[in-house]
């Protein structure tokens, strides 16, 4: 996600202010999440941010097409938690396929893009929150240094999986990380992501 604030008064708070000076906005346009009871505004997106979910968008979107599989891929999208909390991942991926045990209103993968402001958030309390509701998969892109790192959940916690990127991004900010250029998804195995899809039009 990107900037996200705190909010106790939103609608009095100066930095809603700020967000309507800045962008124009009406403060019920401003996305929110609540989170543990707390309110949470967020900034528009930047443009690298949304190129990264476009083209998140782009590859599942023509796999499910391409394959006639019943599932979508959804940005934007809200997200129920538990005690009235809800969240709004950059992409969600559902599946409505007739053999599926799980619950057609959790998606199998959730996809964030960090940013700065929303780093410790995501990687913290909204992980966990993901884990809880049994989401499978949660990839992360770390937009900074372009990498991709996908979780995959083990007894009722996220395994880093895999780290994909290309082989021109910053040495020492992967080194504890073994980079591969693409890997087939488990959920899906005949899709293969590459790196150069995810990133492209990006470094």
């Amino acid at each position: 996600m990107s900037e996200l604030k705190e909010i106790i008064n939103p609608a009095d708070s100066p930095f809603v202010a700020n967000l309507k000076k800045r962008y124009g906005m009406d403060f019920d346009k401003l996305k929110e999440e609540k989170i543990d009871g707390k309110i949470y505004l967020m900034a528009p997106p930047s443009r690298r941010h949304m190129r990264f979910m476009r083209n998140i968008t782009i590859m599942f979107s023509n796999y499910f097409s391409s394959k006639n599989r019943k599932c979508e891929v959804l940005p934007e999208v809200r997200l129920d938690l538990e005690n009235g909390d809800y969240v709004e991942p950059d992409i969600q991926v559902f599946c409505y396929e007739n053999d599926r045990e799980d619950k057609e209103d959790v998606p199998l993968i959730v996809i964030e893009v960090l940013s700065k402001s929303s780093r410790k958030r995501d990687l913290g309390v909204k992980k966990e929150k993901y884990a809880f509701l049994g989401i499978r998969e949660y990839w992360i892109i770390e937009q900074e240094v372009s990498v991709l790192d996908v979780y995959v959940l083990e007894n009722g916690r996220y395994k880093l999986e895999i780290t994909c990127g290309i082989d021109n991004i910053l040495e020492e900010e992967t080194e504890e990380k073994d980079l591969v250029p693409e890997f087939i998804s488990a959920i899906f195995p005949d899709l293969t992501v590459k790196a150069e899809e995810v990133f492209y039009s990006v470094i």
